[in-house]
């Protein structure tokens, strides 16, 4: 049961503990979100939070249940709930991008289909081509950046209007919290940006993030055969990744 004493004050110096500290990666939520001020935060956490100014201790979460209790209990403080699946990138879009976005959702929503069929008979066995062309198309609209007509430029993938170099990588995961990290060949081939897109299985868009060479080289590691930029907890916490879309907390 949720404390009746939370009061909205509560929840928003628990989203401002958020944006500071972030979220655990347990503590994620897959199918609804509380947007405050443009941000998305997990509703369940935010609620274990908030308790925490109402009440002196963090809610644990097994003594209430998030979806509809969480969910009505913010609504009725004058939160709005979203679901996951209905946040997409049209609204970072200019008006042109926002109408070939509409298409091009449509149409990975079918290529995702084909592919699991041919998956199924053994035929497809990556799906790289799609998740590296689509990522670069939806980081070049969202930030004004022009690909590469070539892929001799091996360095990058894109230029902004500034002339800063973006290399573009891309991840298929379940949530944010997953582990993972973005490869490089050689991380001598100097860069300005890193963009790393954030897909799900079904390639919804679930983040973009900017990160500076600097940054990507100090929180990097070099293996044996590539230099991996790892992303972990302690990775989305870090001030100097810039948000693009998505993610929790000023992500």
């Amino acid at each position: 049961m949720i404390p009746p004493n939370i009061t909205r004050q509560h929840i928003i110096q628990a989203i401002e503990e958020i944006k500071r500290d972030g979220v655990p990666g347990r503590r994620m939520s897959r199918k609804f979100l509380l947007e405050f001020r443009g941000q998305y935060y997990p509703p369940k956490y935010v609620i274990s939070l908030a308790n925490k100014y109402a009440n002196r201790r963090l809610l644990p979460p097994h003594v209430f249940y998030g979806g509809g209790e969480a969910n009505a209990f913010l609504q009725a403080l004058g939160f709005k709930i979203v679901r996951t699946r209905d946040i997409t990138p049209r609204r970072h879009l200019k008006e042109d991008a926002r109408q070939k976005a509409r298409i091009a959702e449509h149409f990975v929503r079918c290529y995702v289909a084909a592919r699991e069929g041919l998956t199924e008979l053994g035929i497809l066995r990556s799906e790289r081509s799609l998740q590296t062309d689509y990522s670069e198309w939806l980081a070049a609209e969202m930030l004004g950046l022009r690909l590469a007509s070539s892929k001799a430029h091996k360095g990058f993938d894109g230029k902004d209007a500034h002339g800063n170099t973006y290399q573009i990588k891309s991840r298929l995961v379940r949530n944010l919290g997953e582990k993972t990290s973005f490869d490089f060949r050689n991380i001598e081939m100097k860069f300005d940006y890193l963009v790393c897109v954030f897909f799900s299985p079904s390639f919804d868009l679930l983040a973009m993030i900017r990160v500076p060479y600097d940054v990507v080289r100090e929180l990097g590691v070099q293996a044996k055969s590539s230099f991996r930029f790892r992303w972990n907890r302690r990775t989305a916490q870090d001030k100097r990744i810039e948000w693009i879309y998505g993610g929790v907390g000023g992500v």
